[in-house]
């Protein structure tokens, strides 16, 4: 839960001090980045406060909890890239419509990458198994629920 309080924390600061004092060129990415923040915090302490309802073991805890930090990290992270350098990147044309320079060959698959195979893959596969730890968590519970009372 400290990572998504933190996550939130930094989108007001980041987005607040950075894209109101002109550093990033791209404002609309700094807003992007700041809402992903935002979002991706509260999303984050939502499943701090469920934790403990996942039916799941040690390692499938792991795994979500490291895909959670990767995605809920670096997505914002990206869009501040984006609004730093202010370039246009294809994947995300609306934030940087404005933007006139483009990015190296390597620079856009690079940052394709990053979004489309590590936060997005991450975040489907800590989606999976959050879904499955909490379907299977409540059956278990009720048939705990049902020995304890026997």
């Amino acid at each position: 839960m400290f990572s998504g309080i933190l996550l939130f924390l930094s989108g007001c600061i980041i987005a607040g001090l950075f894209t109101s004092s002109g550093l990033f060129k791209n404002y609309k990415a700094g807003v992007g980045g700041h809402v992903e923040a935002q979002l991706n915090g509260m999303f984050l302490l939502l499943i701090g406060v469920s934790w403990d309802h996942l039916y799941l073991n040690d390692r499938c805890k792991l795994i979500i909890y490291v895909c959670l930090q990767l995605t809920g990290w670096i997505h914002p992270m990206t869009y501040y890239w984006v609004a730093y350098t202010g370039r246009h990147y294809h994947i995300l044309r609306q934030a940087t419509i404005d933007a006139k320079t483009p990015p190296s060959n390597s620079e856009e698959f690079l940052f394709n990458f990053v979004l489309i195979g590590i936060v997005s893959g991450s975040m489907m596969v800590a989606l999976i198994l959050l879904l499955w730890g909490l379907r299977f968590g409540n059956s278990k519970r009720e048939n705990e629920l049902e020995v304890k009372n026997q």
